[in-house]
């Protein structure tokens, strides 16, 4: 399919900034919401308590409001899968990819719906609602997980030839740092959003007491994701990958860091002095942290991705196959350059550094060494520290074989 047009990049890219910042908010009110009403609807079985009851029916109810806002909430996503389909064409983001991502989704939404529906009843019973909300949320954070994991990925484009090959690079501690920071932000989002609730409901008249019983469990709740934020936020900035990493990409984390303790300072004036300070401020600072995150992620997106197009989006199909007639030497080397031009040049030049080092510089090292070649080429070892680690491509003995000996004819060439 053609690449995106360039008078239209700037609109998807704008898109991305705003859908993604909307789906994050949005996905941690969820996951903050559902995973506080399991714990009480918990706490109300166990202890045959009405007001924890009402409580989680209460709190499921905002977090959930109704089947549209859920369709909504599906909408959003598919719309953003299809803005980075369309701004960065990363292979791994094929129609079978993010079709069962919508699926998942879809699915994980059904059952927390159908969740709500059977602890609205007269009498719940104890099992089948747990075991139902507890899959859909189950179901919701592995969603959540393989987006967050799409996200680092992009940020690592000299994989993307090799997923196909090897799937496992797909996964990464920045992923998972990504997934975790996304869990540290529901907890005080929802926090916070209960905290603001039980404000507006308590000026003009006394707050009822399902009420004073959410707002205390949010404002734990909200403490807990304060303490947890500035480990998310510090892990996340470790793993990105370095050709991501920038001043601005430093200091936003460091602000939103600043950020975070104020939180749990205000919050701990909340829960021992009573009302003060109110739920508005702390509902802002999470989300202006929230903001500053999806900035941040944009911005090391950018400067890794540049326009979305340049060298990433060089064809990976292979050349045609060495004709039949040529010579046995000959035929190494053609199916040699046939591997390199598919799967190496995304990341290699011989005159200009790339994603790796100019092969120029390098190849001189193993002259007279095709074996040593062809052992780094099959399970490479990371030892320039100004470059990314090189993926393992999981080529077999004989490919490695024809692709050290195109490098090196190539090499007596220049």
């Amino acid at each position: 399919m053609p690449l995106l047009p360039p008078e239209y990049l700037p609109l998807f890219k704008a898109w991305l900034v705003v859908g993604q910042l909307l789906q994050l908010l949005w996905a941690a009110v969820m996951v903050g919401g559902v995973l506080l009403s399991l714990f009480v609807f918990l706490q109300a079985q166990r202890y045959r308590d009405p007001l924890r009851l009402r409580s989680a029916r209460d709190l499921l109810a905002r977090v959930l409001a109704n089947k549209l806002l859920g369709l909504l909430f599906w909408l959003l996503a598919a719309l953003n899968l299809f803005a980075v389909h369309w701004v960065y064409r990363p292979p791994f983001f094929t129609p079978p990819f993010w079709m069962a991502m919508l699926v998942l989704l879809a699915v994980a939404l059904l059952l927390l719906f159908l969740y709500r529906q059977l602890i609205d009843r007269q009498q719940p019973g104890g099992v089948v609602p747990l075991a139902v909300g507890a899959a859909g949320l189950g179901l919701l954070l592995g969603v959540l997980s393989l987006l967050a994991c799409g996200g680092a990925a992009l940020l690592k484009p000299e994989y993307w030839p090799h997923l196909q090959h090897n799937p496992l690079l797909f996964l990464s501690w920045n992923g998972l740092a990504r997934f975790l920071l996304v869990l540290c932000l529901a907890l005080p989002l929802t926090g916070t959003l209960l905290l603001l609730r039980a404000d507006l409901a308590a000026r003009p008249k006394q707050l009822p007491d399902y009420q004073h019983y959410l707002s205390r469990r949010g404002g734990v709740l909200a403490l807990l994701g304060g303490l947890l934020l500035p480990a998310g936020l510090v892990f996340d900035l470790l793993t990105l990958p370095l050709i991501a990493r920038s001043l601005v990409g430093f200091l936003l984390p460091m602000v939103s860091l600043s950020l975070a303790l104020l939180l749990c300072l205000g919050l701990c004036r909340r829960l021992l002095e009573g009302q003060s300070p109110r739920g508005e401020p702390l509902l802002a600072a999470v989300v202006f942290i929230c903001l500053l995150i999806g900035l941040g992620d944009f911005l090391a997106r950018e400067q890794v991705l540049a326009d979305g197009s340049a060298i990433w989006q060089q064809a990976y199909a292979a050349d045609q196959i060495a004709p039949e007639s040529a010579a046995p030497d000959q035929q190494l080397l053609v199916r040699g350059e046939q591997i390199f031009q598919s799967r190496c040049t995304l990341c290699h030049r011989f005159d200009s550094r790339l994603v790796g080092p100019p092969l120029g510089e390098v190849l001189p090292n193993y002259r007279g060494r095709s074996e040593a070649l062809q052992q780094f080429i099959r399970q490479p070892v990371k030892r320039n520290p100004d470059y990314p680690e090189m993926p393992n491509l999981g080529l077999q003995q004989d490919e490695a074989a024809a692709v050290a000996a195109y490098l090196l004819e190539r090499l007596k060439q220049n």
